[in-house]
């Protein structure tokens, strides 16, 4: 491949041009029509703001709530031997609701099918015995 690029870039390239200030919607449409990624790719905003962050008065700080979220659903799972707080998990919407021993048998045979673990205090002494299967993968709950 040359320095300049494959066809594809080039043909991307070509398609715009990159001395004009595109607003938001444009530049959008452009991204999408020049895109010939095989995968769901992603774009990144900067934002140049003329600050100088060592002055207190020109700090910056906040979040943004995306419209969309960021594409990703997080599995929950809850680890309870309590019926009652089962149940509430449940209605709260947790995706998988499991016992003591439900999840020591999954621990076991390392299907870790979720994204973030809830325990109930009483669960901890049950957990920390996995702490370290747990903790590298992120999972061990607090």
């Amino acid at each position: 491949m040359s320095a300049k690029g494959g066809k594809k870039i080039q043909n991307a390239r070509s398609s715009f041009d990159k001395n004009i200030a595109y607003d938001l919607a444009e530049a959008v449409e452009i991204v999408k029509r020049t895109s010939y990624a095989k995968f769901d790719a992603s774009v990144d905003l900067v934002f140049k703001l003329n600050l100088d962050v060592r002055k207190a008065d020109q700090q910056l700080r906040g979040s943004v709530l995306l419209p969309n979220g960021t594409g990703k659903s997080i599995s929950v799972l809850v680890v309870t031997n309590n019926v009652e707080k089962q149940k509430l998990a449940t209605a709260a919407g947790a995706d998988q609701v499991v016992d003591g021993q439900t999840l020591e048998q999954k621990i076991k045979e390392d299907i870790f099918d979720f994204d973030v673990m809830v325990a109930d205090p009483a669960m901890m002494p049950l957990l920390g015995k996995y702490g370290k299967k747990l903790g590298p993968k992120g999972l061990m709950p607090n």
